[in-house]
C-alpha cells in the first residue's frame, strides 16, 4: 500500500532524462510513497515509441514520477491515469485540454505534452516509472521548429506560467487519483477519461494497416474500435496512429 505522505521532490538542473535518472538511482529513495524527480532541462528526453522529445527549453516541466506497487491490477493504464490528471489541473486555468488515446495532451489541436510509461520488476513488487513532458512557456518561435502541431501554455494564455508550481499541482492530483487507482483500479475514470479523448469516430491504423474507427476507451484503458462491418475490437498497444484532418 502507498504510504500518504507528501511527495519526495528531487530537482536537478541539467540530465539525461528523468526516467533514465531512476531507473539508475532508485534505490536511494524510499519507494513505499509517491517520488518525483524533475529537471530544468533534459540532454536525451524521449516520448512514445521512442520519438525524441524536445527539452532544452529551461521553462517547461519533465519529470518523472515513480513507487514501488505489489498490485498489478490496470497498471497498463497509469499513463493514462497521469494524462487526465493532468488535464484536470489544465483545465482550472480555463483552458480546454484533450487527450489523445493512450497519452498525449493537446490543447486546440496541437500537443502540449505527453507521458511515458515504464514498468520493471523488482522482486516481488513493481517499480511503475512515469515521465511527463509539458510545454509550459516554450515560445512560438521554438514550437515552429518541432516536427508536429504544438502548443505550449504560454501560447495558449499570453501568460507566464511557474513551472514548478504547476507540477505540485499536477503531482498532488495524480497522486490523489493513484490511491484510488491502486485500490479500485482505472474504472472510476473511465468515464472522466472518455469525457477529455479526443479523434472519436476516426480511422485507426497500426503499421499502416487499418484497424476499424475510433469509439472509446474501456475500463482496462483499451481502445475500442469499430471495423466497416460492424465488428468491435480492443486496441492494447500505443503504436496507434488515430488520423485526423486537424492534426
Amino acid at each position: 500500500m502507498l504510504e500518504k505522505k507528501p511527495i519526495h521532490h528531487l530537482h536537478l538542473e541539467s540530465i539525461d532524462s528523468t526516467n533514465d535518472y531512476v531507473k539508475k538511482h532508485y534505490e536511494e529513495f524510499d519507494l513505499g510513497r509517491l517520488s518525483c524527480v524533475s529537471a530544468t532541462m533534459q540532454t536525451s528526453g524521449r516520448g512514445t515509441k521512442q520519438k525524441s522529445w524536445n527539452s532544452t527549453c529551461p521553462h517547461n516541466i519533465y519529470a518523472t514520477f515513480f513507487f514501488e506497487t505489489h498490485s498489478a491490477k490496470d497498471l497498463q493504464c497509469i499513463a493514462q491515469l497521469l494524462s487526465l490528471s493532468t488535464a484536470k489541473v489544465i483545465e482550472k486555468f480555463g483552458l480546454f485540454p484533450t487527450i489523445k488515446w493512450p497519452n498525449d495532451i493537446l490543447i486546440d489541436h496541437k500537443k502540449l505534452g505527453g507521458v511515458l510509461c515504464e514498468i520493471i520488476s523488482t522482486n516481488d513488487a513493481s517499480l511503475v516509472v512515469i515521465g511527463i513532458g509539458l510545454n509550459v512557456n516554450m515560445p512560438k518561435s521554438v514550437l515552429d521548429e518541432i516536427d508536429q502541431p504544438a502548443n505550449s501554455l504560454f501560447v495558449s494564455t499570453g501568460k507566464v506560467f511557474s513551472s514548478r508550481d504547476l507540477l505540485k499541482k499536477i503531482g498532488e492530483e495524480f497522486q490523489k487519483d493513484l490511491y484510488v487507482f491502486l485500490e479500485k483500479g482505472f474504472k472510476p475514470f473511465c468515464a472522466v477519461y472518455n469525457s477529455y479523448m479526443v479523434y472519436r469516430e476516426l480511422p485507426v491504423v497500426e503499421n499502416e494497416i487499418p484497424i476499424g474507427f475510433s469509439q472509446r476507451v474501456t475500463e482496462n484503458g483499451f481502445l475500442e474500435c469499430r471495423g466497416k462491418k460492424g465488428e468491435i475490437s480492443y486496441i492494447s498497444s500505443g503504436s496507434i496512429d488515430i488520423r485526423s484532418s486537424k492534426h
